[in-house]
Order: structure tokens, then C-alpha cells, then sequence
């Protein structure tokens, strides 16, 4: 597994934990930083982002993410409805209070909290960000990029991720022919659509 990179005080020794299911001991079927370069997404990938959300929830995947940005935050939405195990890292210190959507999945045992960071650290920045995006690459069996615009810092870590040896996956769009090139497989071959 790659090392990722510490700043002082950014991974604490005490990792807090939020619900400990028993699935969170094998690895993820998939980690989705859901991507979309937020601003410059194409609607057609927003589209099929939900769609491929919508697949994962069918099948029961074990998904892993920051959830983050609007697009994350609506496949959230659909993952939540499903019956599939999750685990939702925020790029800050764990939360202090259970946000409603996740009490009945937390419940449940089908949703972990994890946050690699320290409690302090109150405010999503770009740098923590990336570290947590680092960080859930590397729990990941394979790692799904919605979008990443050419030159970006998420096409960046998926060039990494690549070079991890991990299977990268994308969706068919010209706009991502960038990752396609880069080593990133049609996600259709993952969900089988």
C-alpha cells in the first residue's frame, strides 16, 4: 500500500471510528472519490454518475468516499438507499454530530465514519482534501474517477493511483478520454452495463 504523505498534526495516531461493522475488514470493492471537477463536470456525466450510483446500490457494492462536492453528495443520496456497506470519509476531523441521513444506516452497520485526521482540524481545505482522497484511494480495491479535467489535481491522482498498480475506472465520455488514456478502464466493465 503507498505511503501517504503526514503533515504535523494531519494523521493522528487515533484514527476515530464511528460505528465498527463487521464487513469494514475486507476491502472495498471500490472507492469512489466521485469526482466531477465540480464546475466544469459535463451534465451527461452527472447523469451517468447517478446511474452507475444507482448500479453500485443494486449490486450491494462496499463503497468508500469523501462525498463531498454536489455530484458526491447526490449519489450519496442514492448509495444511502441502498443495502450496500459504505464508508464515508469527510476531509476534516471526525464529525461531533451524527448528520440524520446517516443515523438509520449507522444503525444498521451498513455505514462507517472514518476520518484519518485529527479533531482539530474543523475546516475541508484543498489540502486536506487531496490527503483524503490519497487516503481513500489506498483502502480501495479499485478506484472509480466520475470526471478529472486534463492538468487537474484529480487527473493527477489517478495517473498516481495507476502507477499504484490498483484498476482505475472511468466513464465512457469524451471528456474523460484524458483518464482513458492514462490507464483508466470503462466502467462498464466493472458494473457490467
Amino acid at each position: 500500500m503507498p505511503a501517504i504523505p503526514r503533515r504535523s498534526g494531519l494523521f493522528s495516531a487515533r484514527r476515530p471510528l464511528r460505528s465498527s461493522p463487521r464487513w469494514a475488514t475486507r476491502p472495498c470493492s471500490t472507492a469512489t472519490p466521485w469526482h466531477s471537477s465540480a464546475p466544469r463536470c459535463p451534465g451527461s456525466l452527472i447523469v451517468q454518475a447517478t446511474d452507475l450510483a444507482h448500479a453500485l446500490a443494486d449490486r450491494g457494492a462496499a463503497v468508500i468516499g469523501g462525498f463531498h462536492t454536489p455530484v458526491e453528495r447526490a449519489c450519496l443520496e442514492i448509495l444511502l438507499a441502498g443495502a450496500g456497506p459504505l464508508i464515508v470519509c469527510p476531509a476534516r476531523g471526525m464529525v461531533k454530530t451524527i448528520p440524520a441521513e446517516f443515523r438509520q444506516p449507522l444503525a444498521a452497520g451498513r455505514l462507517l465514519l472514518l476520518s484519518p485526521f485529527a479533531e482539530s482540524e474543523r475546516r475541508v481545505t484543498a489540502e486536506l482534501a487531496a490527503a483524503r482522497n490519497r487516503f481513500v484511494a489506498a483502502l480501495a480495491a479499485r478506484v472509480i474517477f466520475i470526471h478529472a479535467a486534463p492538468g487537474g489535481r484529480t487527473e493527477a491522482l489517478a495517473t498516481e493511483v495507476i502507477g499504484w498498480g490498483k484498476p482505475v475506472y472511468t466513464l465512457a465520455h469524451p471528456d474523460n478520454r484524458n483518464l482513458v488514456d492514462g490507464g483508466a478502464m470503462d466502467v462498464c466493465t466493472l458494473v457490467g452495463r
